[in-house]
């Protein structure tokens, strides 16, 4: 059965609220007002088949790096093409060199003709194809491919296709929120966050987002305090 990302994201805040610890820092920290959409619908218009191609492009280029160093070599890689991400056919053109001068390592440049040849086969779903699969199935259609795992997976499902139940405990902002705002001296393991976060089911994506939401405004308060010493 397909979701709706409209109706889940405006009950998500409700639900939520039904965890008192959540509830109390909704007082200081606002539940985001904003509905998480396809960046595709922002930059262009794409085919439908390429939005999740699209995504993983802009996941690979992410991996591993701060969001400063990927947007920059993002912005670099576009340049390359115009201005814009390239279509599937295009990148498998572009040579290796201008590729690596953009600051993509061969491993990612390896990643991400990859996805362009399955897309090219049409291995990926379409956005509402793929939300009406469970998503586990969803995931697992991802980290089949070469170099991309679960974090990168994640990204994918929340991005490209704004699924709305996907707690990411792979990624490290969103553990280090999750820590704050229960109060742990450590950050659990994703393995243990998926377990802890069932109970949110099947609005995940939005405790994901206030995660971001919560260590953000933290840094920000430490960064205010240091700058007032």
């Amino acid at each position: 059965m397909s979701v709706n990302l409209e109706n889940s994201w405006e009950k998500a805040e409700f639900f939520l609220k039904k965890d008192p610890v959540l509830k109390a820092w909704f007082q200081k920290v606002p539940f985001p007002t904003f509905l998480p959409e396809n960046f595709l619908q922002k930059e262009s218009k794409r085919p439908e088949n390429l939005e999740i191609y699209f995504e993983l492009l802009r996941t690979i280029i992410a991996q591993q790096l701060s969001t400063k160093s990927a947007q920059s070599i993002l912005e670099k890689f576009k340049l390359e093409n115009g201005g814009d991400l390239p279509m599937p056919e295009r990148l498998l053109e572009m040579p290796e060199e201008r590729l690596k001068k953009c600051g993509l390592s061969s491993q990612k440049i390896s990643c991400l003709r990859t996805v362009s040849e399955k897309s090219l086969q049409n291995y990926f779903p379409t956005m509402a194809e793929a939300l009406a699969m469970e998503a586990p199935l969803s995931q697992k259609l991802l980290t089949d491919l070469r170099g991309i795992g679960p974090w990168s997976a994640d990204m994918v499902m929340l991005f490209a296709l704004g699924h709305p139940d996907i707690f990411a405990g792979g990624d490290y902002g969103v553990r280090e929120g999750y820590r704050l705002i229960y109060g742990e001296e450590k950050q659990f393991s994703p393995k243990i966050l998926a377990e802890k976060t069932a109970i949110f089911s099947p609005y995940r994506s939005a405790l994901t987002y206030y995660c971001w939401e919560v260590k953000s405004f933290v840094e920000k308060g430490q960064k205010i305090s240091e700058d007032k010493r």
